[in-house]
């Protein structure tokens, strides 16, 4: 199967993401769908939830991985081995399995979560973010489509989502001065 690459393309300060099959035509919603822990035939569910109508659709894979047995067309690209914060600018939604670090960056980026999560710990970080309006918790391939739909238009996440960046943004500077300071006393602590 012939990959096709996402490019992006600025907009105003934001990236949109175009599928270099559609000429620039782009969707209703751009949506990244990040699940590496998950199997094709569960990600091939997963794409079938969402359609074709309303969503450009990125799919993250790592190298090496089981690509999905959907071919590549109008409205869907496999990026390989492509950085998440790259693949997450001009994102309307993001699919995730709600790990801690795909979470902590979809947040960063001010992009809801659908996430579908694999393991208990998952299933914690996703009713956390659900808990705070950034995102939501599936249980199913199936139900993907109609929560991405659900929260993209949903007008009200966007400010949700800028608010949950500037804390985030205060913790993540905190921890750095924090974790400065802890390493200049183990430093001064080694050096008696």
């Amino acid at each position: 199967m012939h990959e096709q690459r996402a490019s992006r393309s600025g907009s105003e300060g934001r990236h949109r993401w175009t599928n270099p099959l559609t000429d620039g035509w782009e969707y209703r919603w751009n949506v990244l769908v990040a699940l590496p822990d998950r199997d094709p035939e569960t990600l091939d569910a997963v794409l079938a939830s969402i359609g074709a109508s309303q969503a450009n659709t990125v799919v993250r894979l790592a190298e090496g991985s089981g690509t999905p047995s959907t071919e590549p067309s109008r409205n869907l690209v496999y990026a390989v081995d492509e950085a998440l914060p790259e693949l997450l600018e001009g994102m309307d939604v993001a699919v995730v399995s709600g790990d801690a670090l795909t979470a902590l960056a979809a947040a960063q980026h001010r992009v809801p979560v659908v996430v579908f999560p694999a393991s208990d710990a998952q299933d914690g970080v996703g009713r956390a973010l659900a808990s705070v309006g950034a995102g939501v918790v599936v249980r199913s391939a199936a139900e993907v489509g109609q929560a991405i739909r659900a929260i993209a238009s949903d007008g009200s996440r966007g400010p949700r989502m800028r608010g949950l960046a500037r804390q985030l943004g205060a913790v993540a500077v905190l921890l750095a001065a924090l974790g400065t300071s802890a390493l200049r006393l183990v430093a001064r602590t080694r050096a008696r």
